[in-house]
């Protein structure tokens, strides 16, 4: 039981997107921390409007970007209605 756990969170899971285990570790913890500090501008912009007026969205933005890039078979990836559509 213990075993199948292991190879489930250290080796299989990492596999499934195509990782080792370190590059899923650093992929992960890279994620986390720039919504950490997209978090922390958005605090800052409430608390003074005239700060970091566009830096948690647009980090959210550029990371969407590259998610969708990194992992384009991923259902999150796929267009959502109305996405990318023009105004007739």
């Amino acid at each position: 039981m213990v075993h199948r756990f292991i190879q489930d969170q250290f080796i299989d899971h990492p596999a499934s997107v195509d990782e080792t285990y370190l590059q899923h570790l650093r992929f992960a913890s890279g994620t986390g921390l720039t919504l950490i500090r997209a978090g922390l501008a958005a605090i800052c912009h409430g608390l003074l409007p005239r700060c970091c007026e566009s830096t948690a969205s647009t980090t959210i933005l550029n990371m969407a970007v590259g998610m969708r890039e990194r992992f384009p078979n991923h259902p999150a990836s796929q267009p959502r209605i109305g996405e990318g559509q023009t105004a007739s």
